[in-house]
């Protein structure tokens, strides 16, 4: 992973898979190529922005849960006009 931040809040992660054919990194890339996966959105109530994103129509597709290497409470939504959103809240 290669994360750069460009500024005014916008931080870039790029993936690659390891040597591993398994890796859901490679098996992505095979199926749509290098394209954008997902927008993150930091929140300051992951409560609050879960019910306000389900109330417009959005899907929760994952569990909360803490990321290490995020240092912060995460978790996925999909949306078929916009498609999958991450919120990260960190304390």
């Amino acid at each position: 992973m290669f994360r750069c931040i460009l500024g005014g809040g916008v931080t870039v992660e790029l993936l690659s898979p390891l040597n591993d054919e398994k890796s859901p990194v490679d098996g992505y890339l095979k199926k749509v190529g290098a394209v954008p996966y997902h927008i993150c959105y930091k929140v300051s109530d992951m409560d609050d922005a879960l019910k306000n994103l389900r109330d417009i129509g959005f899907t929760q597709i994952s569990l909360t849960a803490y990321s290490i290497p995020l240092d912060g409470e995460v978790c996925f939504l999909y949306s078929p006009d916009i498609g999958i959103i991450e919120l990260i809240h960190r304390k």
